[in-house]
């Protein structure tokens, strides 16, 4: 039976070091974004004089959070994310004497009782949408999130059981007037299910303790389209998001 109160101080902890790589990143990646003027082409201008954000990570494992749900508590959400192993991009958080990759790496080699971070590939197109968020509200931003491998094959708080391909990620929570967040596939058809998916709602609605919130990034849909054409150019694949639009 696993200790969860063990646990959550250990999850706790490390959202600490989740926030700080995860509030550079949404700075960079966002920032970049928009000045690079990212969409469907991203060839000459100043793009391709800028350096990526991201940093490739080949062949090891990592989670995905891309269409979890997570749920707040005090002040950090935790998402019931996928084990994955393979290609992945991880924003280039960086600390003295390592980065995104080294944490990965010292987190594989720990086993079942290590940590794997939180990186990006396309999610599957018939499982899950991008929806685009354009009024004030909330999502867990967890690229560079510390998710924990002894959390898989339990049962945690709020989210419920956590099957062995699963893992809890601690992400930080992010309040913005423009951003998108991951959904369900079939798009919903009613205003009220496309904004609770949004997480629309003030600070302290969406901030609450229990608050279930979606993973997203800051910014439209475009800041996604160039992160799929940039996994999609370094390890050789075609991905197409698919998206829904608010009725």
């Amino acid at each position: 039976m696993m200790n969860m109160g063990s646990n959550m101080t250990k999850l706790k902890h490390f959202a600490v070091i989740s926030y700080l790589f995860s509030c550079i990143g949404i700075l960079v990646m966002s920032d970049l974004a928009f000045a690079t003027g990212v969409g469907a082409n991203r060839s000459g201008g100043l793009g391709s004089r800028l350096k990526s954000p991201n940093t490739a990570l080949r062949n090891q494992n990592y989670a995905l959070c891309a269409g979890a749900e997570s749920f707040n508590f005090d002040g950090v959400t935790y998402a019931k994310c996928r084990k994955k192993n393979g290609n992945s991009l991880g924003l280039t958080h960086s600390y003295p004497g390592g980065n995104v990759q080294t944490v990965n790496n010292i987190g594989n080699a720990a086993g079942n009782g290590g940590f794997i971070v939180s990186t990006y590939s396309p999610p599957d197109p018939n499982l899950y949408a991008v929806y685009n968020c354009e009024a004030t509200g909330s999502f867990a931003q967890c690229d560079g999130g510390i998710c924990f491998t002894n959390t898989s094959g339990t049962k945690f708080p709020r989210v419920g059981p956590v099957l062995d391909d699963e893992i809890i990620c601690s992400c930080p929570i992010t309040s913005s007037s423009k951003y998108h967040v991951w959904g369900p596939a079939d798009c919903r058809f009613t205003q009220s299910e496309y904004d609770a998916i949004c997480g629309k709602g003030s600070k302290e609605i969406t901030r609450a303790d229990g608050a279930i919130l979606h993973i997203g990034n800051t910014g439209p849909p475009s800041v996604t389209i160039a992160l799929d054409a940039e996994y999609d150019k370094t390890f050789g694949t075609k991905s197409t998001p698919k998206f829904c639009k608010r009725p």
